[in-house]
Protein backbone atom coordinates (compact mmCIF):
# COMPACT_ATOMS: atom_id res chain seq x y z
CA UNK A 1 0.00 0.00 0.00
CA UNK A 2 1.95 3.18 -0.80
CA UNK A 3 1.68 6.27 1.72
CA UNK A 4 0.58 9.75 0.49
CA UNK A 5 3.52 12.12 0.24
CA UNK A 6 1.84 14.84 2.72
CA UNK A 7 1.72 11.62 5.35
CA UNK A 8 5.04 10.79 4.42
CA UNK A 9 6.57 14.22 5.69
CA UNK A 10 3.92 14.60 8.25
CA UNK A 11 5.55 10.70 9.81
CA UNK A 12 9.13 12.35 9.68
CA UNK A 13 8.70 15.39 11.56
CA UNK A 14 8.67 15.03 15.35
CA UNK A 15 5.32 15.88 16.97
CA UNK A 16 4.30 16.57 20.55
CA UNK A 17 6.70 16.17 22.92
CA UNK A 18 9.33 14.87 20.87
CA UNK A 19 9.58 18.15 19.22
CA UNK A 20 9.51 20.17 22.52
CA UNK A 21 12.43 17.88 24.01
CA UNK A 22 14.50 19.01 20.31
CA UNK A 23 13.34 22.93 20.48
CA UNK A 24 14.03 22.20 24.58
CA UNK A 25 17.75 20.31 23.87
CA UNK A 26 18.63 22.94 20.31
CA UNK A 27 18.04 26.01 23.22
CA UNK A 28 20.04 24.86 25.89
CA UNK A 29 23.18 23.69 23.48
CA UNK A 30 22.91 27.53 21.95
CA UNK A 31 21.97 29.21 25.12
CA UNK A 32 25.55 27.62 26.56
CA UNK A 33 27.56 28.54 23.47
CA UNK A 34 26.15 31.96 23.95
CA UNK A 35 26.56 32.14 27.57
CA UNK A 36 30.19 31.04 26.89
CA UNK A 37 30.64 33.92 24.13
CA UNK A 38 29.37 36.66 26.82
CA UNK A 39 31.39 35.03 29.67
CA UNK A 40 34.46 35.35 27.36
CA UNK A 41 34.12 38.34 25.65
CA UNK A 42 32.67 40.92 28.92
CA UNK A 43 34.06 38.78 31.60
CA UNK A 44 30.46 38.67 32.86
CA UNK A 45 30.02 37.35 35.95
CA UNK A 46 29.55 33.66 35.48
CA UNK A 47 28.30 30.77 32.60
CA UNK A 48 25.91 30.20 34.61
CA UNK A 49 24.04 33.65 35.11
CA UNK A 50 23.18 34.37 31.51
CA UNK A 51 22.24 30.91 30.28
CA UNK A 52 19.15 30.43 31.99
CA UNK A 53 17.90 33.99 30.29
CA UNK A 54 19.49 32.70 27.04
CA UNK A 55 17.95 29.35 27.14
CA UNK A 56 14.27 31.07 27.76
CA UNK A 57 14.83 33.81 24.66
CA UNK A 58 16.06 31.20 22.36
CA UNK A 59 13.13 28.46 23.61
CA UNK A 60 10.30 31.48 23.14
CA UNK A 61 12.25 32.20 19.42
CA UNK A 62 12.06 28.68 18.72
CA UNK A 63 8.50 28.06 19.56
CA UNK A 64 7.30 31.13 17.75
CA UNK A 65 9.08 30.04 14.55
CA UNK A 66 7.49 26.64 15.01
CA UNK A 67 3.83 28.72 15.22
CA UNK A 68 4.91 31.08 12.52
CA UNK A 69 5.18 27.85 10.35
CA UNK A 70 1.77 26.30 11.41
CA UNK A 71 -0.21 29.05 10.99
CA UNK A 72 -1.19 27.65 7.64
CA UNK A 73 -2.88 25.21 9.32
CA UNK A 74 -5.12 27.74 11.12
CA UNK A 75 -8.23 28.96 8.68
CA UNK A 76 -11.19 28.31 11.04
CA UNK A 77 -12.06 31.60 13.25
CA UNK A 78 -10.73 29.02 16.24
CA UNK A 79 -7.33 28.50 15.08
CA UNK A 80 -6.85 32.01 14.65
CA UNK A 81 -7.50 32.94 17.95
CA UNK A 82 -5.33 30.17 19.13
CA UNK A 83 -2.33 31.85 16.93
CA UNK A 84 -3.01 34.93 18.42
CA UNK A 85 -3.06 33.94 21.75
CA UNK A 86 0.28 32.47 21.17
CA UNK A 87 1.29 35.53 20.30
CA UNK A 88 0.02 37.28 23.26
CA UNK A 89 1.97 34.79 25.41
CA UNK A 90 5.09 35.11 23.78
CA UNK A 91 5.41 38.69 23.70
CA UNK A 92 4.46 39.22 27.83
CA UNK A 93 6.69 35.39 28.53
CA UNK A 94 9.77 37.21 26.36
CA UNK A 95 9.44 40.95 27.85
CA UNK A 96 9.62 38.94 31.09
CA UNK A 97 12.43 37.30 30.44
CA UNK A 98 14.71 39.55 28.98
CA UNK A 99 13.04 42.45 32.05
CA UNK A 100 14.75 39.93 34.75
CA UNK A 101 17.86 39.20 32.57
CA UNK A 102 18.06 43.53 32.86
CA UNK A 103 17.30 43.37 36.61
CA UNK A 104 19.81 40.84 37.28
CA UNK A 105 22.60 43.15 35.36
CA UNK A 106 21.48 45.96 36.76
CA UNK A 107 20.30 49.26 35.12
CA UNK A 108 21.07 52.89 35.14
CA UNK A 109 17.88 54.35 37.21
CA UNK A 110 18.11 57.80 35.14
CA UNK A 111 19.29 59.76 38.63
CA UNK A 112 22.18 62.51 38.75
CA UNK A 113 24.41 60.08 40.93
CA UNK A 114 24.01 57.24 38.37
CA UNK A 115 22.92 54.97 40.66
CA UNK A 116 22.44 51.39 39.62
CA UNK A 117 19.03 49.65 40.29
CA UNK A 118 18.47 45.93 40.35
CA UNK A 119 14.46 46.18 40.46
CA UNK A 120 12.81 43.63 38.65
CA UNK A 121 9.73 46.04 37.47
CA UNK A 122 12.27 48.22 36.26
CA UNK A 123 13.97 45.79 34.12
CA UNK A 124 10.38 45.19 32.81
CA UNK A 125 9.88 48.69 31.60
CA UNK A 126 13.25 48.45 30.48
CA UNK A 127 12.21 45.71 28.33
CA UNK A 128 8.71 47.42 27.07
CA UNK A 129 10.33 50.84 26.37
CA UNK A 130 13.19 48.69 24.20
CA UNK A 131 11.09 46.29 22.71
CA UNK A 132 8.99 49.25 21.34
CA UNK A 133 11.56 51.10 20.49
CA UNK A 134 10.28 54.40 22.12
CA UNK A 135 13.52 54.46 24.04
CA UNK A 136 12.65 57.44 26.66
CA UNK A 137 15.97 57.25 28.31
CA UNK A 138 14.95 57.39 31.55
CA UNK A 139 16.09 53.64 32.36
CA UNK A 140 19.30 53.22 30.44
CA UNK A 141 22.02 49.80 30.00
CA UNK A 142 25.45 50.94 31.51
CA UNK A 143 27.02 47.50 31.33
CA UNK A 144 28.69 46.38 28.41
CA UNK A 145 26.43 42.95 28.58
CA UNK A 146 23.29 44.98 29.10
CA UNK A 147 23.80 47.31 26.01
CA UNK A 148 24.11 44.08 24.00
CA UNK A 149 21.21 42.74 25.45
CA UNK A 150 19.33 45.72 24.64
CA UNK A 151 20.36 45.74 21.28
CA UNK A 152 19.11 42.43 20.90
CA UNK A 153 15.98 43.03 22.11
CA UNK A 154 15.14 45.99 20.11
CA UNK A 155 15.89 43.69 16.67
CA UNK A 156 14.14 41.49 17.91
CA UNK A 157 11.08 43.82 18.22
CA UNK A 158 11.41 44.65 14.57
CA UNK A 159 11.96 40.79 13.74
CA UNK A 160 9.34 39.18 15.63
CA UNK A 161 6.59 42.09 14.27
CA UNK A 162 7.62 41.63 10.87
CA UNK A 163 7.21 37.74 11.25
CA UNK A 164 4.12 37.94 13.11
CA UNK A 165 2.80 40.60 10.11
CA UNK A 166 4.07 38.42 7.09
CA UNK A 167 2.36 35.18 8.68
CA UNK A 168 -1.13 37.31 9.50
CA UNK A 169 -2.04 38.95 6.26
CA UNK A 170 -2.32 35.46 4.09
CA UNK A 171 -5.20 34.80 7.05
CA UNK A 172 -7.02 38.16 6.59
CA UNK A 173 -6.47 37.82 2.45
CA UNK A 174 -8.00 34.69 3.08
CA UNK A 175 -10.82 35.97 5.41
CA UNK A 176 -11.50 38.87 3.02
CA UNK A 177 -11.21 36.42 -0.10
CA UNK A 178 -14.17 34.31 1.49
CA UNK A 179 -17.01 37.63 1.85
Amino acid sequence: MAMAEGSRIDAERPSGLARWLVLSIAAALVAAALSAGIHWLFHYASLLTTMPWLFGILLAHFVFIDEVRRIDTRKTPRGRWVGLTYFAIYLVFLIGIYGANFAEIGLNDGSLNVKETHDLWTGVYFSVITWTSVGYGDVTAVAPVARLFAALEAVNGYVVLALFIAAIVPVFHELLKDR
